[in-house]
């Protein structure tokens, strides 16, 4: 069995809401995307500080917003819109 899907992460961390289980989930999907996200950005400010920035502000996005994603498309097509 492989690694898990994003949207198996996505519904784990919301049945562990509020327990130390959804934290390591959520740190999960950061490691999961955190480098392409981060190259995407550069490649859209061509600066790496601004990149790295740009990065921090999509995750803090992405944690604040998880519950508005509904499965409809996959994560990774919801993370970049």
């Amino acid at each position: 069995m492989g690694p898990p899907s994003d949207e198996d992460l996505v519904a784990r961390y919301r049945a562990a809401a509020g327990s130390p289980e959804a934290d390591s989930l959520l740190n999960e999907l950061f490691q999961k995307h955190h480098r392409q996200v981060a190259l995407w950005c550069l490649r859209l400010t061509g600066d790496r500080e601004s990149a790295a920035d740009m990065a921090q502000e999509v995750f803090i996005k992405v944690f604040r917003y998880l519950d508005s994603y509904r499965g409809d498309s996959k994560f990774s097509t919801w993370l970049y819109s």
